[in-house]
C-alpha cells in the first residue's frame, strides 16, 4: 500500500509540473509586441458620423448618416442622439434646439402620465377612491398636454410676431 500511495504522488506531481510548463510556455514573451500593432490596411476609417470602412462594404451605412451629414456641414452644430443641435447661443438654431428637447421631455412625460392614469383606472377594481384618482391624473395629463401644445403655439406668437425674438419662428 505505501508504494501504491508514492507512485500516485509522483504521478500527481509529474501531471501538475506538465501543466505549469504548459501554462508558463503560453504566457512566454516572443519577438511580436504586445497587443499587436496593426497595420494601415487593418485600421478602420471612419467619418465624422461613424461610417467605418465604408471602400470595403459600401452597404453598412448608417440609416441616420446623409441627415448627419447635412448637421455637421453647418457651422456650430453637432449630430446627437435627439438629432441636430446647434451649440451657436446667438441666435435662432440654438433656442430652437432647446425648445425641441424641452417639448419632447414634456410631451414623454404627459404620455406616460395618461398610461399610468388608464392604469390606474382599468386596475380601480370598483374601489370609487382609485377610480377618482385616476380620473384625476388622467385630467391633470390631458390639462398638461393641452397646455405644452398652446405653450408653443403662445411662444410663437408672443416670440416671433410680436418681439422678434430670433430662434421662435
Amino acid at each position: 500500500m505505501p508504494r501504491l500511495h508514492q507512485l500516485l504522488i509522483a504521478v500527481c506531481v509529474l501531471v501538475i509540473s506538465y501543466q505549469l510548463l504548459a501554462i508558463s510556455s503560453a504566457f512566454a514573451q516572443t519577438n511580436t509586441p504586445f497587443p499587436p500593432t496593426p497595420t494601415s490596411q487593418q485600421l478602420p476609417t471612419c467619418d465624422l458620423c461613424g461610417w467605418c470602412d465604408q471602400t470595403r462594404d459600401p452597404t453598412t451605412k448608417p440609416p441616420d448618416h446623409d441627415q448627419c451629414m447635412s448637421c455637421i456641414a453647418q457651422p456650430k452644430s453637432y449630430w446627437t442622439v435627439v438629432g441636430c443641435l446647434s451649440t451657436d447661443p446667438s441666435g435662432a438654431p440654438f433656442v430652437k434646439s432647446i425648445l425641441t428637447i424641452v417639448f419632447a421631455i414634456s410631451g414623454g412625460i404627459a404620455f406616460l402620465t395618461v398610461i399610468m392614469a388608464s392604469a390606474t383606472i382599468l386596475t380601480s377594481a370598483g374601489d370609487p377612491l382609485k377610480l377618482r384618482s385616476g380620473k384625476d391624473m388622467l385630467t391633470s395629463a390631458l390639462a398638461g398636454l393641452f397646455l405644452i401644445l398652446f405653450s408653443v403655439f403662445l411662444l410663437r406668437v408672443v416670440g416671433v410676431d410680436i418681439l422678434r425674438i430670433p430662434g421662435f419662428g
